[in-house]
Protein backbone atom coordinates (compact mmCIF):
# COMPACT_ATOMS: atom_id res chain seq x y z
CA UNK A 1 0.00 0.00 0.00
CA UNK A 2 1.49 3.32 -1.09
CA UNK A 3 0.59 6.37 1.30
CA UNK A 4 2.17 10.00 0.32
CA UNK A 5 1.01 12.81 2.56
CA UNK A 6 0.81 16.38 0.27
CA UNK A 7 1.68 19.43 1.13
CA UNK A 8 -1.83 20.50 1.83
CA UNK A 9 -1.63 17.70 4.82
CA UNK A 10 -3.83 15.79 2.63
CA UNK A 11 -2.72 11.88 1.82
CA UNK A 12 -3.21 10.04 -1.24
CA UNK A 13 -3.22 6.24 -0.73
CA UNK A 14 -2.88 4.20 -3.78
CA UNK A 15 -3.31 7.13 -5.99
CA UNK A 16 -6.22 8.33 -4.34
CA UNK A 17 -6.77 11.27 -2.62
CA UNK A 18 -8.30 10.21 0.82
CA UNK A 19 -10.45 11.35 4.19
CA UNK A 20 -9.38 8.58 6.58
CA UNK A 21 -11.73 6.75 8.41
CA UNK A 22 -10.55 4.03 10.73
CA UNK A 23 -11.99 2.23 13.78
CA UNK A 24 -10.71 -0.15 16.37
CA UNK A 25 -12.03 -3.64 17.82
CA UNK A 26 -13.00 -5.27 14.47
CA UNK A 27 -11.04 -8.13 15.52
CA UNK A 28 -11.43 -10.12 18.77
CA UNK A 29 -9.14 -12.09 20.64
CA UNK A 30 -11.40 -14.95 20.28
CA UNK A 31 -11.23 -17.92 17.62
CA UNK A 32 -13.96 -19.47 16.21
CA UNK A 33 -14.43 -23.67 15.73
CA UNK A 34 -11.72 -23.08 12.71
CA UNK A 35 -9.23 -21.19 14.58
CA UNK A 36 -10.04 -18.01 12.41
CA UNK A 37 -9.88 -14.21 14.58
CA UNK A 38 -13.62 -13.24 15.36
CA UNK A 39 -15.29 -10.28 13.93
CA UNK A 40 -18.24 -8.62 12.22
CA UNK A 41 -18.42 -9.20 9.31
CA UNK A 42 -17.56 -5.49 7.56
CA UNK A 43 -18.37 -3.79 4.55
CA UNK A 44 -14.62 -3.20 3.30
CA UNK A 45 -15.80 -0.99 0.76
CA UNK A 46 -16.87 1.51 3.42
CA UNK A 47 -14.93 0.85 6.37
CA UNK A 48 -11.81 -0.47 6.91
CA UNK A 49 -10.38 -1.45 10.94
CA UNK A 50 -7.74 -0.42 12.89
CA UNK A 51 -7.63 -3.90 15.26
CA UNK A 52 -6.37 -3.58 18.85
CA UNK A 53 -3.50 -6.67 19.73
CA UNK A 54 -5.95 -6.89 22.51
CA UNK A 55 -5.32 -10.71 22.93
CA UNK A 56 -1.77 -9.74 25.19
CA UNK A 57 -2.36 -7.40 27.89
CA UNK A 58 1.55 -7.38 28.77
CA UNK A 59 3.09 -6.40 24.91
CA UNK A 60 3.95 -2.95 26.05
CA UNK A 61 6.86 -5.24 28.33
CA UNK A 62 7.42 -8.34 26.36
CA UNK A 63 9.24 -8.12 22.87
CA UNK A 64 6.89 -10.39 20.97
CA UNK A 65 9.23 -11.14 18.37
CA UNK A 66 7.78 -14.47 17.75
CA UNK A 67 4.52 -13.92 18.65
CA UNK A 68 1.71 -16.47 16.51
CA UNK A 69 -0.86 -14.00 17.62
CA UNK A 70 0.42 -10.98 15.45
CA UNK A 71 0.68 -13.24 12.13
CA UNK A 72 -2.94 -14.61 13.12
CA UNK A 73 -3.92 -11.46 13.23
CA UNK A 74 -1.74 -9.43 10.35
CA UNK A 75 -3.17 -12.70 8.10
CA UNK A 76 -7.29 -12.33 9.23
CA UNK A 77 -6.35 -8.72 8.23
CA UNK A 78 -4.69 -9.17 5.14
CA UNK A 79 -7.84 -11.49 3.82
CA UNK A 80 -10.47 -9.18 4.94
CA UNK A 81 -8.52 -6.15 2.89
CA UNK A 82 -7.76 -4.33 5.74
CA UNK A 83 -4.33 -2.22 6.34
CA UNK A 84 -2.54 -2.65 9.19
CA UNK A 85 0.18 -0.84 10.79
CA UNK A 86 2.98 -2.81 13.54
CA UNK A 87 4.31 -0.92 16.67
CA UNK A 88 7.86 0.23 16.20
CA UNK A 89 9.42 -1.80 18.77
CA UNK A 90 8.32 -5.13 16.82
CA UNK A 91 11.36 -4.95 14.72
CA UNK A 92 12.20 -8.80 14.24
CA UNK A 93 8.71 -8.64 12.62
CA UNK A 94 8.79 -5.62 10.45
CA UNK A 95 10.45 -6.91 7.62
CA UNK A 96 7.79 -10.17 7.67
CA UNK A 97 4.96 -7.22 8.01
CA UNK A 98 5.44 -4.89 5.61
CA UNK A 99 6.30 -7.25 2.87
CA UNK A 100 1.93 -7.55 2.86
CA UNK A 101 0.34 -5.37 0.45
CA UNK A 102 -1.54 -4.46 3.00
CA UNK A 103 1.26 -2.77 5.40
CA UNK A 104 0.32 1.02 5.92
CA UNK A 105 3.48 1.64 8.82
CA UNK A 106 4.41 1.95 12.30
CA UNK A 107 2.72 3.06 15.30
CA UNK A 108 4.65 4.70 18.75
CA UNK A 109 4.11 3.09 22.03
CA UNK A 110 0.84 4.65 22.65
CA UNK A 111 0.58 8.04 24.52
CA UNK A 112 4.33 7.53 25.26
CA UNK A 113 6.04 10.31 27.40
CA UNK A 114 9.40 9.79 26.78
CA UNK A 115 11.00 11.78 24.64
CA UNK A 116 14.10 9.87 24.37
CA UNK A 117 12.58 6.86 23.15
CA UNK A 118 10.40 8.11 21.07
CA UNK A 119 12.96 9.87 19.40
CA UNK A 120 15.13 6.97 18.90
CA UNK A 121 12.20 4.48 17.57
CA UNK A 122 11.47 7.37 14.93
CA UNK A 123 14.99 7.35 13.85
CA UNK A 124 15.79 3.67 13.89
CA UNK A 125 12.77 2.90 11.82
CA UNK A 126 12.98 5.84 9.17
CA UNK A 127 16.49 4.51 8.51
CA UNK A 128 15.45 0.98 8.17
CA UNK A 129 12.18 1.86 5.98
CA UNK A 130 12.08 5.66 4.98
CA UNK A 131 9.25 5.50 2.83
CA UNK A 132 6.13 4.07 5.26
CA UNK A 133 4.84 6.42 7.66
CA UNK A 134 4.93 6.63 11.90
CA UNK A 135 2.10 6.86 13.76
CA UNK A 136 1.86 8.51 17.04
CA UNK A 137 -1.27 8.73 19.43
CA UNK A 138 -1.66 11.37 22.30
CA UNK A 139 -4.17 13.29 24.11
CA UNK A 140 -1.84 16.24 25.08
CA UNK A 141 0.48 18.72 23.66
CA UNK A 142 0.79 18.09 19.73
CA UNK A 143 3.29 20.59 19.10
CA UNK A 144 5.72 18.23 21.37
CA UNK A 145 4.95 14.57 19.73
CA UNK A 146 4.78 16.17 16.39
CA UNK A 147 8.16 16.03 15.56
CA UNK A 148 8.11 11.98 16.20
CA UNK A 149 6.17 11.07 13.85
CA UNK A 150 4.34 11.91 10.32
CA UNK A 151 1.11 11.45 11.75
CA UNK A 152 -0.63 12.44 14.53
CA UNK A 153 -3.45 10.67 16.57
CA UNK A 154 -5.11 12.81 18.56
CA UNK A 155 -7.68 11.25 21.88
CA UNK A 156 -9.72 12.62 24.25
CA UNK A 157 -12.93 11.17 25.81
CA UNK A 158 -15.59 13.77 26.90
CA UNK A 159 -18.51 11.94 26.72
CA UNK A 160 -18.34 11.85 30.34
CA UNK A 161 -20.49 12.70 33.08
CA UNK A 162 -18.72 13.57 36.04
CA UNK A 163 -17.65 16.36 38.62
CA UNK A 164 -15.40 17.77 35.88
CA UNK A 165 -17.61 17.05 32.47
CA UNK A 166 -21.22 17.75 31.84
CA UNK A 167 -22.60 15.11 29.60
CA UNK A 168 -24.88 17.45 27.47
CA UNK A 169 -21.89 19.92 27.33
CA UNK A 170 -19.88 17.06 25.61
CA UNK A 171 -19.31 18.23 21.91
CA UNK A 172 -17.79 21.20 22.66
CA UNK A 173 -16.52 19.73 25.99
CA UNK A 174 -14.43 17.38 23.28
CA UNK A 175 -13.51 20.64 21.43
CA UNK A 176 -12.64 23.13 24.27
CA UNK A 177 -10.76 19.81 26.04
CA UNK A 178 -8.61 19.58 22.47
CA UNK A 179 -7.61 23.17 22.26
CA UNK A 180 -6.38 23.16 26.09
CA UNK A 181 -4.82 20.17 26.47
CA UNK A 182 -3.79 19.45 22.64
CA UNK A 183 -3.56 22.21 20.22
CA UNK A 184 -2.30 24.38 23.12
CA UNK A 185 -2.66 27.88 20.66
CA UNK A 186 -1.53 26.13 17.65
CA UNK A 187 -3.66 25.14 14.78
CA UNK A 188 -3.69 21.38 12.89
CA UNK A 189 -2.50 23.10 9.69
CA UNK A 190 0.81 24.14 11.12
CA UNK A 191 1.23 20.26 12.19
CA UNK A 192 1.57 16.70 10.44
CA UNK A 193 -1.69 15.59 9.66
CA UNK A 194 -4.12 14.49 12.79
CA UNK A 195 -6.76 11.93 13.29
CA UNK A 196 -9.49 12.51 15.76
CA UNK A 197 -10.42 9.32 18.12
CA UNK A 198 -14.08 8.89 18.16
CA UNK A 199 -15.51 7.29 21.51
CA UNK A 200 -17.73 4.52 19.90
CA UNK A 201 -18.99 2.70 23.22
CA UNK A 202 -18.23 2.54 27.14
CA UNK A 203 -14.82 3.13 28.58
CA UNK A 204 -13.97 2.01 32.44
CA UNK A 205 -13.07 5.77 33.80
CA UNK A 206 -15.82 7.26 36.34
CA UNK A 207 -17.90 9.14 34.50
CA UNK A 208 -17.62 7.02 30.94
CA UNK A 209 -21.28 6.78 29.43
CA UNK A 210 -21.89 5.08 25.90
CA UNK A 211 -22.08 7.82 23.08
CA UNK A 212 -25.27 8.26 21.25
CA UNK A 213 -25.45 8.19 17.09
CA UNK A 214 -25.53 12.23 17.43
CA UNK A 215 -22.71 12.54 19.92
CA UNK A 216 -20.47 10.18 17.40
CA UNK A 217 -21.87 11.94 14.34
CA UNK A 218 -21.42 15.60 15.96
CA UNK A 219 -17.81 14.54 17.17
CA UNK A 220 -16.82 13.48 13.60
CA UNK A 221 -18.30 16.58 11.86
CA UNK A 222 -16.64 18.93 14.44
CA UNK A 223 -13.14 17.90 14.43
CA UNK A 224 -13.54 18.18 11.10
CA UNK A 225 -14.00 21.78 11.53
CA UNK A 226 -11.24 22.27 13.41
CA UNK A 227 -8.90 20.93 10.88
CA UNK A 228 -8.31 16.99 11.24
CA UNK A 229 -7.96 15.18 8.24
CA UNK A 230 -9.33 11.84 9.65
CA UNK A 231 -10.69 10.02 12.12
CA UNK A 232 -10.39 7.27 14.32
CA UNK A 233 -13.83 4.86 15.80
CA UNK A 234 -12.55 3.69 19.11
CA UNK A 235 -15.04 0.97 20.99
CA UNK A 236 -13.39 0.44 24.34
CA UNK A 237 -11.04 0.91 26.82
CA UNK A 238 -11.88 -2.47 28.46
CA UNK A 239 -8.85 -4.56 27.60
CA UNK A 240 -9.73 -7.30 30.10
CA UNK A 241 -12.17 -8.80 28.13
CA UNK A 242 -11.95 -7.07 24.79
CA UNK A 243 -14.87 -8.42 22.20
CA UNK A 244 -15.30 -4.90 20.93
CA UNK A 245 -17.85 -4.05 18.00
CA UNK A 246 -18.37 -7.95 17.93
CA UNK A 247 -20.30 -7.36 21.82
CA UNK A 248 -22.30 -4.53 20.40
CA UNK A 249 -23.56 -4.92 16.78
CA UNK A 250 -25.57 -1.54 17.35
CA UNK A 251 -22.75 0.19 18.14
CA UNK A 252 -21.10 -1.54 14.94
CA UNK A 253 -24.10 -0.44 13.13
CA UNK A 254 -23.75 3.41 13.92
CA UNK A 255 -20.35 3.40 13.23
CA UNK A 256 -20.57 1.72 9.64
CA UNK A 257 -23.30 3.81 8.88
CA UNK A 258 -21.42 7.39 9.99
CA UNK A 259 -18.48 5.73 7.90
CA UNK A 260 -20.57 5.07 4.78
CA UNK A 261 -21.62 9.19 5.10
CA UNK A 262 -18.10 10.25 5.68
CA UNK A 263 -17.06 8.07 2.24
CA UNK A 264 -19.84 9.27 0.36
CA UNK A 265 -18.38 12.79 1.14
CA UNK A 266 -14.81 11.91 0.04
CA UNK A 267 -14.67 14.11 -2.75
CA UNK A 268 -16.31 16.98 -1.01
CA UNK A 269 -14.22 16.88 1.55
CA UNK A 270 -11.00 16.96 -0.36
CA UNK A 271 -12.22 20.29 -2.15
CA UNK A 272 -10.36 23.68 -1.24
CA UNK A 273 -11.46 25.25 1.93
CA UNK A 274 -13.54 28.54 1.30
CA UNK A 275 -14.16 29.14 5.27
CA UNK A 276 -14.28 27.40 8.50
CA UNK A 277 -15.60 28.86 11.53
CA UNK A 278 -15.06 26.42 14.87
CA UNK A 279 -13.92 27.73 18.97
CA UNK A 280 -10.79 30.04 18.59
CA UNK A 281 -10.81 30.44 14.98
CA UNK A 282 -13.49 32.74 13.71
CA UNK A 283 -14.56 34.17 10.21
CA UNK A 284 -16.81 35.95 8.67
CA UNK A 285 -18.13 34.58 5.54
CA UNK A 286 -20.97 32.52 7.31
CA UNK A 287 -23.13 34.45 9.34
CA UNK A 288 -26.23 33.56 11.15
CA UNK A 289 -28.87 35.31 12.77
CA UNK A 290 -29.50 33.37 15.65
CA UNK A 291 -26.95 31.76 18.15
CA UNK A 292 -26.78 30.62 21.25
CA UNK A 293 -24.20 30.41 23.91
CA UNK A 294 -22.40 26.51 24.91
CA UNK A 295 -20.17 25.75 27.85
CA UNK A 296 -16.85 23.38 28.00
CA UNK A 297 -14.84 22.69 30.60
CA UNK A 298 -12.47 24.92 32.77
CA UNK A 299 -15.25 27.38 32.25
CA UNK A 300 -15.11 27.84 28.44
CA UNK A 301 -18.15 29.11 26.25
CA UNK A 302 -18.56 29.70 22.92
CA UNK A 303 -20.98 30.05 20.44
CA UNK A 304 -23.06 26.90 19.38
CA UNK A 305 -22.24 26.83 15.71
CA UNK A 306 -19.48 25.28 14.26
CA UNK A 307 -18.66 25.10 9.84
CA UNK A 308 -16.69 24.03 6.81
CA UNK A 309 -17.60 25.71 3.81
CA UNK A 310 -16.19 24.12 0.17
CA UNK A 311 -16.26 24.40 -2.87
CA UNK A 312 -16.60 23.21 -6.77
CA UNK A 313 -17.63 25.32 -9.39
CA UNK A 314 -21.18 27.11 -8.78
CA UNK A 315 -22.02 24.97 -5.92
CA UNK A 316 -21.12 25.60 -2.54
CA UNK A 317 -20.54 22.76 0.19
CA UNK A 318 -21.36 23.56 3.50
CA UNK A 319 -21.33 21.60 6.69
CA UNK A 320 -22.83 22.97 9.68
CA UNK A 321 -22.48 21.75 13.17
CA UNK A 322 -24.51 22.51 16.28
CA UNK A 323 -22.53 22.16 19.34
CA UNK A 324 -25.55 23.10 21.42
CA UNK A 325 -27.72 20.40 23.53
CA UNK A 326 -30.88 22.20 22.10
CA UNK A 327 -32.78 22.81 19.09
CA UNK A 328 -31.66 26.27 17.20
CA UNK A 329 -33.39 28.15 14.74
CA UNK A 330 -31.64 30.50 12.60
CA UNK A 331 -31.19 32.47 8.75
CA UNK A 332 -27.76 31.31 7.40
CA UNK A 333 -26.09 33.53 4.99
CA UNK A 334 -23.06 33.01 2.64
CA UNK A 335 -21.19 36.26 1.93
CA UNK A 336 -21.69 36.86 -1.78
CA UNK A 337 -24.50 34.41 -2.78
CA UNK A 338 -27.85 36.15 -2.86
CA UNK A 339 -29.87 33.59 -4.64
CA UNK A 340 -30.13 29.91 -5.48
CA UNK A 341 -31.43 26.75 -3.73
CA UNK A 342 -29.90 24.68 -1.37
CA UNK A 343 -30.07 20.85 -0.79
CA UNK A 344 -29.23 18.79 2.13
CA UNK A 345 -27.03 15.70 1.37
CA UNK A 346 -25.79 12.98 3.23
CA UNK A 347 -27.16 9.52 4.38
CA UNK A 348 -29.58 11.05 7.50
CA UNK A 349 -33.42 9.83 6.64
CA UNK A 350 -35.07 11.17 10.30
CA UNK A 351 -34.24 14.37 12.02
CA UNK A 352 -33.39 17.69 11.09
CA UNK A 353 -30.30 16.53 8.71
CA UNK A 354 -32.33 14.97 7.06
CA UNK A 355 -31.15 14.47 3.18
CA UNK A 356 -33.18 15.25 0.31
CA UNK A 357 -34.48 18.62 1.49
CA UNK A 358 -34.65 21.69 -0.47
CA UNK A 359 -34.60 24.84 0.89
CA UNK A 360 -34.80 28.30 -0.80
CA UNK A 361 -32.67 31.22 -0.64
CA UNK A 362 -34.51 34.29 -0.15
CA UNK A 363 -33.06 37.65 0.25
CA UNK A 364 -29.67 36.60 0.50
CA UNK A 365 -30.10 33.70 3.30
CA UNK A 366 -31.98 30.44 4.16
CA UNK A 367 -33.78 29.37 7.37
CA UNK A 368 -33.30 26.03 8.95
CA UNK A 369 -34.16 24.75 12.16
CA UNK A 370 -31.00 22.11 14.09
CA UNK A 371 -31.66 19.42 16.29
CA UNK A 372 -29.45 19.24 19.14
CA UNK A 373 -26.13 18.22 18.76
CA UNK A 374 -27.50 17.64 14.70
CA UNK A 375 -24.89 17.82 11.34
CA UNK A 376 -26.38 19.62 8.50
CA UNK A 377 -24.41 19.18 5.04
CA UNK A 378 -25.94 21.39 2.64
CA UNK A 379 -25.02 21.31 -1.25
CA UNK A 380 -26.05 25.29 -2.48
CA UNK A 381 -26.67 25.64 -6.27
CA UNK A 382 -25.90 29.27 -6.86
CA UNK A 383 -26.42 29.15 -10.85
CA UNK A 384 -25.54 32.35 -12.49
CA UNK A 385 -24.08 33.99 -9.03
CA UNK A 386 -20.78 32.14 -8.81
CA UNK A 387 -19.13 32.27 -5.23
CA UNK A 388 -15.61 33.92 -5.03
CA UNK A 389 -12.56 32.27 -5.24
CA UNK A 390 -11.08 30.77 -2.19
CA UNK A 391 -8.33 32.59 -0.76
CA UNK A 392 -4.78 30.77 -0.78
CA UNK A 393 -4.08 30.86 2.92
CA UNK A 394 -6.85 28.80 3.50
CA UNK A 395 -6.71 26.74 0.03
CA UNK A 396 -6.14 23.27 2.08
CA UNK A 397 -8.13 20.53 2.15
CA UNK A 398 -9.54 17.61 4.42
CA UNK A 399 -8.40 13.72 4.31
CA UNK A 400 -10.51 11.14 2.46
CA UNK A 401 -11.76 7.97 2.98
CA UNK A 402 -9.78 4.85 3.56
CA UNK A 403 -10.43 1.79 6.18
CA UNK A 404 -6.77 1.02 8.37
CA UNK A 405 -6.25 -1.77 10.73
CA UNK A 406 -3.70 -1.31 13.55
CA UNK A 407 -1.50 -4.33 14.85
CA UNK A 408 -0.95 -3.57 18.17
CA UNK A 409 -3.24 -2.54 21.20
CA UNK A 410 -4.03 1.29 21.02
CA UNK A 411 -4.97 2.25 24.38
CA UNK A 412 -6.66 5.71 24.24
CA UNK A 413 -6.79 8.58 26.62
CA UNK A 414 -8.31 8.43 29.67
CA UNK A 415 -8.29 12.58 30.45
CA UNK A 416 -6.61 12.30 33.18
Amino acid sequence: MTIVINPDRTVTINGIKTFVVSTSGIFTKDKDSNGQLIYPTPSAAVIVAITRHAGIMDMDTRPHYDDQYYRDLQLAEEQAGFGFLAYVYTLGLHSYLKASTEFMGYYQTDEIEDEVVASNYYTVVKQNDPNNPIYLGHWHNAIKWNQYCDILIFGNWCIVNNNEFIRANSIFNSESYAESAYFQGTRPENLNPIWALIPANSTTFSGGEIPTYAEMKALCYLYITMGCKGVMFTPTFNMANFKGYAENATMYNQVMDIASGLKGLNDVLVLPTLAWRCYQHEDSMITFSNKINVNGVYSQTDTNFNYMLKQSGDVYYLIIVNKAPSVVFTSISIQGVNTGTVTKIGTETQGSGTAGTIIPIVSSSFDDTFDPQAVHIYSIDTGTNPPPPPPEETNWAFWGLIGLALLGFVKMTEND
